[in-house]
């Protein structure tokens, strides 16, 4: 709606664009009720909710949109694991544990090819996603052979075969046509 709104559209003259950032981590959390008389608002306390915000800083980092920890992506499903790439291991400030960052590469998500495919019920009910269907859809500009030569990259650089990192990056930057966060930022 913003995105074609006459007013910003001539205020930042045609080059206006909404990007948002999700972190996506898995784990327990505090509810609690925060404000006064006038206002509530709920809070969620843990270092879980604080890793999914850093998670979500770290988007803009990796040139990503979505990034999934290693314990949020071992709770996905086969199919969905499948449309996910790992693309570093990092040791974040305040653990000794390191942790795996993945990302899902969603470049084709097309509204209506989802809903086409988006199974109901007769009384209109959304039922699960089938994500064998689901992953061609939302997937079909990530070029065949791109998941593997990325991910054998990743695995270069954490074994800290510097060399034969960069080349299976570059290699899979090329098949993206020089554009993918996940390579520029390793």
């Amino acid at each position: 709606r913003f995105k074609n709104n006459e007013k910003i559209v001539n205020y930042y003259e045609g080059r206006f664009e909404v990007e948002m950032g999700f972190g996506l981590h898995i784990g327990w959390a505090i509810e609690g009720a925060i404000g006064s008389n006038y206002k509530i608002d709920a809070s969620y306390l843990s270092p879980n909710v604080n890793m999914a915000a850093r998670l979500e800083a770290a988007t803009h980092q990796f040139g990503t949109p979505l990034l999934l920890s290693g314990p949020f992506c071992e709770e996905l499903g086969r199919d969905a694991k499948a449309m996910c790439r790992k693309i570093d291991v990092v040791t974040v400030k305040g653990s000794q544990i390191p942790l795996e960052l993945w990302t899902c590469d969603v470049t084709d998500l097309d509204a209506e090819a989802v809903a086409a495919i988006t199974p109901r019920c007769d009384d209109g009910t959304q039922l699960p996603l089938d994500m064998t269907r689901l992953g061609p859809a939302i997937q079909r500009s990530v070029p065949e052979g791109f998941g593997q030569v990325f991910g054998e990259g990743v695995e270069m650089y954490i074994a800290g075969d510097w060399a034969g990192a960069k080349a299976k990056v570059e290699q899979a930057l090329s098949m993206r046509g020089g554009k993918d966060g996940p390579c520029d930022s390793l």
